[in-house]
């Protein structure tokens, strides 16, 4: 049978107490280590410099000792032994010969300020930029317990403290703290060399207390940021609301708080990124729901018949704008359509027709003539937000997705009849994007994580819908994350792009379905911390094109002689302001 100790000192000893397993541990195994009496403490003191070689001058021994009871008094062993040893450490750098001497003790300004001085020599020989640096190295190995100023030490990897170009001075100045044996460095990680220097170094104690607040929000925020890291950068563990704007704070107080690391940027990032799109959202019953009514456009179709260009665009709140393009230079707004609420369109491949999805009905529209549009059509069914409208190649079939997972296959032969085909649950949550496929009858479905805790992966399938009424699921794949799917329309391949830029491939294999496609570069990422909601492909497949949460669109070049996609060269983007939520090629292959 194996056994195991553990030393646990008295702050954290209540944490073993308040588990009913460990505590009945703790109780049956506790050897407790009381406080040393004063015939311990001088053997302390003169064994080891006996052991060195080292004497001590008369009577010194008698007044560390009763200068180390005058300190015990006040802060008690935790903090009066640790003084004492870096005392003892500071009297042996000034000793004489092999003598320890009274000199050399005074020298060090005592028990109680010993700590202080060696602090204040390191931060006294920095410069202004030094002295910053300094204040940000050691305010990062300090954590903040309450509102009230109590802190303990806090253990920092090295990466967190060196890796930002602003702190390149890190590395010199933990060398510096080392050597005045400040700071302890070991197995990658640096911290305080203990909980006295909090309470001996005036100056390390006016920083904590010079800004209280905002190192406990900033406490917090490297907790919370730690933490969605670790789990895998969910949506769900971003900070949101008052929480955000508190954080959000430290970047914004000209430095009077600590600089953020890397991964709290990102998670400030990437709840300022979720906060935008929560601005677009509405409120159905009770619920916040996805508005697909941008202001963003969503779909832009040349008419081939007359060469005239309708432009329309999806607002919140159930109005879709109409725009005439017959003049590129100078486009027009058109006529209104006043929904009552919020919608998804499409516009027909080859027509001038519209098709607009609200929460609860599809509504068909003839745009021809954009001032006067003329509704061909109106149907209701079941109530759920639609995220996503699309029609087949041939313009025939109509299929959306909505907020409830539910997928929709309209008949659209007859555009003044539209008859739904299918209605069905196919995914545990929203339906985010579909994508036909040129031909074959072929759609691809997306949605996102779903499960407690958003740990069921998303999901893309591939499904058979040559008979609207009849969709045949043929397989279904894993990734990350899902914001958008497409069709490459030259080549059967399926592409998915989640956050972060992240995109995943599959072939679509006749027989097996969706089959994963291995990049050459696994770590590949489009987009970098920002997300790309919706993607498209030219209808020459040699283009793919994303939209870009950070306000740009970005194009890439695909090399067709690379079935596998593991080669996107000539990266460009075009700027447009502002988030972009959606995209589209005009059905010919130019741009």
């Amino acid at each position: 049978m194996s056994r195991s100790s553990a030393t646990v000192g008295d702050r954290r000893w209540w944490c073993f107490l308040r588990d009913p397993r460990l505590s009945r541990i703790a109780r049956a195994g506790q050897f407790t280590v009381p406080a040393m009496n004063e015939e311990e403490l001088r053997s302390a003191i003169e064994r080891p410099a006996a052991h060195a070689g080292l004497l001590l001058e008369d009577g010194l021994c008698d007044l560390l000792l009763r200068k180390l009871q005058e300190a015990r008094g006040g802060a008690g062993d935790a903090i009066a032994l640790p003084f004492l040893a870096h005392a003892l450490r500071e009297t042996w750098t000034g000793r004489v010969g092999t003598r320890l001497t009274f000199g050399g003790y005074q020298e060090t300004g005592g028990i109680g300020t010993s700590v202080a001085r060696a602090a204040d020599r390191v931060h006294d020989a920095l410069d202004a930029d030094g002295r910053r640096e300094l204040r940000e190295l050691c305010l990062r190995m300090v954590r903040l317990v309450d509102g009230q100023g109590k802190a303990v030490r806090r253990r920092v990897r090295m990466g967190d403290l060196t890796s930002d170009g602003t702190r390149s001075g890190a590395t010199v100045l933990l060398s510096l703290l080392t050597d005045a044996r400040l700071v302890v460095v070991d197995d990658g990680e640096a911290q305080l060399c203990h909980d006295s220097l909090l309470h001996g170094w005036p100056r390390l104690r006016d920083w904590i207390n010079a800004d209280l607040d905002g190192l406990l929000v900033r406490r917090r925020l490297g907790e919370a940021a730690d933490a969605w890291d670790e789990t895998g950068r969910p949506p769900s563990g971003l900070y949101a609301g008052e929480h955000l704007a508190a954080a959000r704070s430290l970047t914004e107080n000209d430095g009077r708080t600590l600089p953020t690391r890397p991964v709290e940027r990102d998670f400030l990032r990437a709840g300022d990124q979720a906060e935008r799109r929560r601005k677009r959202l509405l409120v159905t019953g009770g619920a916040i729901v996805l508005a697909l009514a941008l202001a963003s456009t969503l779909a832009l179709v040349a008419r081939r018949s007359q060469q005239e260009k309708v432009l329309a665009t999806s607002h919140a709140g159930g109005h879709v704008q109409l725009w005439d393009l017959a003049r590129r230079s100078e486009p027009r707004r058109a006529a209104p359509l006043d929904l009552g609420a919020s919608a998804a369109i499409a516009f027909h491949p080859r027509g001038r027709l519209l098709a607009a999805q609200t929460d609860s009905r599809l509504t068909m529209w003839n745009v021809a003539d954009p001032r006067k549009p003329r509704k061909l059509a109106e149907r209701r069914n079941r109530e759920g937000v639609t995220w996503t409208l699309a029609f087949s190649p041939d313009g025939r079939m109509l299929a959306s997705g909505d907020a409830k997972g539910r997928l929709r296959l309209w008949d659209i032969s007859e555009p003044s009849r539209p008859e739904l085909r299918t209605e069905r649950t196919v995914a545990p949550t929203g339906l985010i994007s579909l994508s036909f496929y040129a031909d074959e009858g072929l759609l691809v479905t997306g949605n996102g994580r779903s499960g407690p805790e958003d740990k069921v992966p998303a999901q893309v399938r591939l499904w058979k819908v040559s008979n609207p009424g009849r969709a045949v699921l043929l397989s279904t794949g894993t990734t990350d994350s899902v914001m958008a799917v497409a069709f490459d329309p030259q080549r059967l391949l399926v592409a998915a792009t989640g956050r972060g830029g992240n995109l995943a491939w599959w072939a679509v294999d006749e027989a097996d379905g969706l089959e994963p496609v291995e990049v050459s570069d696994p770590n590949w990422v489009w987009g970098s911390s920002s997300h790309l909601p919706s993607i498209s492909f030219r209808p020459d497949g040699e283009v793919l094109a994303a939209a870009d949460s950070l306000g740009n669109v970005k194009l890439r070049s695909t090399d067709g002689s690379d079935p596998s996609f593991a080669t996107l060269t000539d990266e460009s983007q075009l700027p447009a302001g502002d988030s972009v939520q959606a995209l589209a090629f005009r059905p010919c292959p130019m741009w």
